[in-house]
């Protein structure tokens, strides 16, 4: 599983669709090691709502960059005083959860959430 896979699955577990089908049948799995960054965001713009940053809340999508490129999704977890980051890490070889730190806040390019 990847990170998207990892959003995508989690979406059709709890049933939420976009216009009724399940976001499973939007998945692309045809792209490279290093995903096309256009695409990533496009696709997300086009099934998802884009919100501000600043106003995540648990459940909403962060989109990440690595070499300046939008690369990596993952969920929001806001605890009361910290929020949390769930998502598929490949150097961890599975899904893990921390803290949103400074790393991670710097990497932000875009948040999501589902329409539905």
């Amino acid at each position: 599983m990847d990170c998207i896979g990892l959003i995508l699955g989690v979406a059709d577990t709890v049933g939420i669709t976009h216009n009724g089908i399940s976001y499973c049948n939007y998945d692309k799995r045809e792209y490279a090691k290093v995903p096309d960054s256009d695409r990533l965001k496009l696709s997300f713009q086009k099934y998802l709502k884009e919100i501000d940053t600043a106003y995540v809340k648990s459940g909403d999508i962060l989109m990440f960059k690595f070499d300046k490129e939008p690369q990596h999704v993952g969920f929001v977890v806001k605890e009361k005083k910290y929020i949390n980051l769930i998502h598929c890490y490949m150097q961890a070889r599975g899904v893990v959860e921390h803290r949103l730190d400074e790393y991670w806040k710097n990497r932000i390019v875009a948040a999501f959430t589902f329409l539905d």
